[in-house]
Parts: structure tokens; sequence; C-alpha cells
């Protein structure tokens, strides 16, 4: 165990990805989208939200924001993609519900506001408000692991990546 925790603190910043809302995490195998839950888009965590602010998970730069602002993709400085589905089925309330504060191509750091969202507007369409945060495809990193319980956007870890152990061999 001292092994572990002296490591953790040896991380570097960049590795860690924050909690882009705040609420409780969800196990991704819990999400109720086979896309995620199944790990097609990517692996990682999600977190039933429970406020209307969407931060930045990392510092990088927006490599995708959908039209409506309901889902996001940051690309951080080592490579690493983050995928970011504000809530599940919500691309139906359209721009309503969202209020994007950057744009593609921008760069962003960790904690800055990326979109506001209309909490309200989730409930009254029956939108969940789960949403996931995942690493895109790739064949140089891996989620290394992930928190548990309450976590609150841009100050709690919500996951943490690593490279890939066969990238490490081959290295």
């Amino acid at each position: 165990m001292f092994w572990n925790r002296r490591r953790e603190e040896k991380l570097p910043e960049s590795r860690r990805i924050w909690a882009p809302v705040s609420g409780e995490v969800v196990p991704l195998e819990e999400v109720p989208d086979t896309a995620f839950s199944q790990g097609a888009m990517g692996m990682g965590a999600a977190v039933w939200m429970t406020q209307g602010e969407v931060l930045s998970p990392l510092d990088g730069v927006v490599s995708y924001m959908a039209p409506d602002g309901h889902a996001f993709s940051i690309r951080s400085r080592d490579g690493a993609e983050v995928f970011v589905h504000i809530g599940l089925d919500t691309v139906k309330i359209g721009e309503r519900g969202f209020a994007p504060r950057v744009r593609q191509g921008e760069e962003v750091q960790a904690g800055d506001l990326i979109c506001r969202v209309d909490m309200n507007l989730l409930e009254e369409y029956e939108c969940s408000p789960i949403t996931p945060v995942v690493l895109m495809e790739s064949t140089l990193w891996e989620v290394s692991e992930t928190a548990k319980g309450s976590v609150q956007a841009g100050i709690d870890w919500l996951w943490k990546y690593e490279e890939e152990e066969e990238t490490q061999i081959r290295g």
C-alpha cells in the first residue's frame, strides 16, 4: 500500500481528470446507455449531475463541441482525448437546455466553465442527469483508477489515466 500512495503523489496533474460536474459517481457499467456501459465510447466513469455548471475536466484544446452544447471533447497536451456527454438523451432538448461558453479550437484549463445546463428542462424532458466522462479510444492510454462517492466539479478528480501497459513495453 505504501508504494501505491507514493506513486499517486508522483502522478502528474495532467494525468488526473477532474470532475466536470458535481454529484455522485456512477460506474460506467451502470450507465443506462449501452454505448457507454459497454465501453464503445471509451472507458472512464459518469456522474449523477446535481448542478447546472459543467467545467473542463483537464487542460487542453476543445476538439469537439456539439452545436447545441450537450457534448464536447478536450484533447490534452499529451494526446489523450476526453469526451463528456452532459446527461443522457439530452440531444432531444436541443440548444434551449445548454449555454456553451467555449468553442471548438479554444484552449481551456481544468476548472474553466464549459457550459451551463438548464436542470429544470432536463427534468421536464425526463432526461437522465447521468454525465459520462470517457477516455476516447486510444492505443496509448488507459483509465487506471476511478473515484467513488460524491465529487465536486473542478475540485475532486473523477478518474486517472496512464500509458497503456503494452505501450510501456514497446517504448
